[in-house]
């Protein structure tokens, strides 16, 4: 039995491995919904995120409130802009639930930039993801995957520049 909780109907981005738990949630933080979202680093995360006007600010808030699977996977899209600890607040790594793609608006356009604090993106046990049209910059980890790191899930990935990522052992740019 949970007082508060981020959501009220926990994914396997909010707990992992959804499996082993079992909630009775009395209060959420955020609401969740079923549709595609919209981001934008000049959006704002008290907006809806249901239109490119009403886009919500960071890719995290938008993972974190969307609500797929496999008969009704949806899509994040990513406006122009640069996506950052210092720019517009964005919590790095950048985690995917399963069925969530990630679509840039232009892949020299939509910049996902770590600035050396981690890696830019995890993608651990997902399913039925898409990650396209942007440009993955500026991760930095120990080990495996400065830019992507990929761990039992089956992503595709399209239209992607993966540059100054950096690992002091194994993959820094991908690792799977």
């Amino acid at each position: 039995i949970v007082d508060t909780f981020t959501v009220m109907n926990p994914t396997d981005y909010h707990v992992s491995p959804i499996e082993n738990f079992s909630f009775d949630i009395l209060h959420s933080i955020h609401d969740q919904v079923s549709e595609n979202l919209y981001v934008s680093p000049s959006g704002s995360n008290n907006n809806d995120g249901l239109t490119p006007t009403t886009a919500l600010k960071t890719i995290q808030y938008a993972n974190s409130m969307i609500v797929a699977d496999s008969l009704n996977p949806k899509t994040i899209f990513l406006a122009n802009g640069i996506y950052s600890s210092s720019t517009n607040g964005e919590f790095f790594p950048i985690t995917l639930p399963s069925f969530v793609s990630l679509v840039g608006e232009t892949e020299e356009g939509v910049i996902l930039n770590a600035e050396q604090q981690s890696n830019v993106l995890t993608i651990y046990g997902v399913k039925g993801a898409t990650i396209s049209n942007m440009t993955i910059t500026g991760g930095r980890v120990n080990f495996g995957g400065g830019g992507i790191f990929i761990t039992y899930s089956d992503p595709i990935i399209e239209n992607v520049t993966i540059k100054n990522n950096h690992t002091i052992q194994r993959g820094g740019g991908v690792y799977c």
